[in-house]
């Protein structure tokens, strides 16, 4: 003897079940860890239509969020009508494209900062001790104590980088103010 599936979308059943109401079918909706089906019943949906591009699918189905995308109808070679899904107009969607652009606008940038840096290493200039070269300057290094460990160093490149990059954004975002001050100054 069969029962009845559940339908109210958060209970399934291990039995063999049918559904009560005609409009809805059995549909498996879970396995469990010992690999017995579990079954509810839901409402009839149609297949999702194809969105990839130059295709279409030969049969009645639904976008798959139709808040995003819209539905359209098409003919195969053949004549017979088949339908595809494409975004909604004004609708932007962040894929890979603009993804792999902003990666490269933000190395471009921080190249850019970087090579108007000026060398980070801590350096003075010391003058000799004898009285007759005091015009002669000599740079020094000043090393630090002990080198420093792998993760400071990883530490401190990603700092100078994220220096950079804000620095960087900084001025290219000043920029047309600073020039526009120029142009005040100048008439």
């Amino acid at each position: 003897m069969t029962s009845i599936c559940p339908a109210d979308g958060e209970q399934c059943s291990f039995e063999d079940c049918t559904c009560s109401n005609s409009s809805h079918v059995r549909e498996l909706v879970n396995v469990s860890l010992d690999g017995r089906p579990c079954f509810a019943c839901e409402p009839q949906r149609l297949p999702a239509c194809t969105e990839v591009y130059d295709q279409c699918t030969p049969e009645a189905c639904a976008c798959a969020n139709s808040r995003t995308h819209v539905k359209y109808n098409a003919s195969t070679v053949d004549g017979s009508l088949c339908f595809y899904c494409e975004p909604v107009a004004g609708t932007f969607t962040f894929g890979r494209t603009e993804v792999l652009m902003a990666v490269l606008l933000v190395f471009l940038l921080a190249l850019w900062r970087s090579g108007r840096q000026p060398c980070r290493l801590k350096a003075t200039l010391r003058l000799p001790r004898r009285s007759g070269d005091q015009h002669r300057a000599i740079r020094v290094s000043q090393q630090p104590s002990e080198p420093l460990r792998f993760y400071e160093e990883v530490i401190q490149v990603v700092g100078d980088a994220f220096d950079a990059i804000v620095d960087g954004a900084c001025e290219l975002f000043s920029w047309p103010f600073r020039r526009g001050r120029g142009r005040a100054r100048s008439a």
